[in-house]
C-alpha cells in the first residue's frame, strides 16, 4: 500500500463514548454505543474481476481522508443494523460531512457477526466473530447478516468451528466468501509513526466546531412538534 495510515486508532481516537438512539415503528427505543471515531487514509483498492489472469490496482483515492465510526456490539437483528446505518447516514448528510450515498462509495459499511444461544449473555457467544467488508447498500447489509447468521448456526450445529476471518459479500449470488484470516488487534503490531505528531484536538477547537453545527435532526423534530 502506498499509504494507509491509521493515525488515531490506538490511544487517541478523535471521539469516543457517543450514543445513537434508535426508535422502532412501535416507539421502542434502543441505544447503540459509539466506541470511537478514528481517522484513516484511503489506500487504493485491488480489482479482481476485470482481468481473468491479473489483479489490477486503483490508486485514484489513495491518500483521501476517511472517517471510521466504530460501534459497540449492541445490535442483535439485521433490521437494527440497517436502522443504525440510516441514522448515521442522516447525521452525516445533515451536518454536511458527506452526501452519504452508499452506491457512490461516499459511505461504506463493514459488519461483524457472531452468534449465541437465544437468551444467553455475551459470555456464551458461540463461534468466532467474522467481518464482511465494504458493503455498499442497506439491502446488502441486511442480506449479508442474514447469510452469516445461517452459516454460523449450520457450522456450529454440525460440530464445526467458525474461524475468525474477513469475508466479502457477493450480491449477485447472495453469499459471503472468505477473503483472509482475521487477526486479533494485537497482531496488527501498531507502532508510533515517528514523522507524525500525536493528533490531539483542543477543547477550544471542539467547542468551535460544535458551535457551527446545525440543529441535529431529533432536536429539530422535537422543537417543531
Amino acid at each position: 500500500m502506498p499509504v494507509g495510515f491509521q493515525i488515531t486508532q490506538q490511544e487517541a481516537p478523535l471521539a469516543s463514548g457517543g450514543v445513537v438512539t434508535l426508535r422502532d415503528k412501535d416507539g421502542k427505543e434502543s441505544s447503540i454505543r459509539i466506541a470511537r471515531i478514528q481517522l484513516e487514509q484511503d489506500s487504493g483498492k485491488s480489482i479482481h474481476d476485470v482481468d481473468p489472469t491479473s489483479s489490477l490496482v486503483d490508486l485514484n483515492r489513495a491518500g483521501v481522508g476517511l472517517m471510521e465510526i466504530v460501534s459497540e456490539p449492541d445490535m442483535d437483528r439485521p433490521e437494527e443494523a440497517v436502522a443504525y446505518i440510516k441514522k448515521i447516514q442522516s447525521y452525516l448528510r445533515h451536518i454536511g460531512s458527506c452526501n452519504g450515498n452508499m452506491e457512490e462509495g461516499s459511505l461504506r459499511c463493514d459488519i461483524n457477526v457472531s452468534v449465541r444461544l437465544e437468551g444467553e449473555g455475551d459470555d456464551l457467544i458461540q463461534g468466532a466473530r467474522c467481518e464482511v467488508k465494504n458493503l455498499n447498500s442497506l439491502r446488502s447489509v441486511h442480506r449479508a447478516i442474514d447469510y452469516e447468521v445461517v452459516r454460523h448456526v449450520k457450522k456450529l450445529e454440525a460440530g464445526e468451528e467458525v474461524p475468525m476471518e474477513t469475508r466479502t459479500f457477493d450480491a449477485a449470488e447472495n453469499v459471503t466468501r472468505r477473503l483472509r484470516s482475521k487477526e486479533e488487534q494485537v497482531d496488527y503490531r501498531f507502532m508510533p509513526e515517528p514523522d507524525l505528531p500525536v493528533l490531539k484536538l483542543s477543547q477550544a477547537a471542539i467547542d468551535d466546531v460544535a458551535s457551527k453545527l446545525p440543529e441535529l435532526p431529533e432536536a429539530l423534530m422535537e422543537r417543531l412538534m
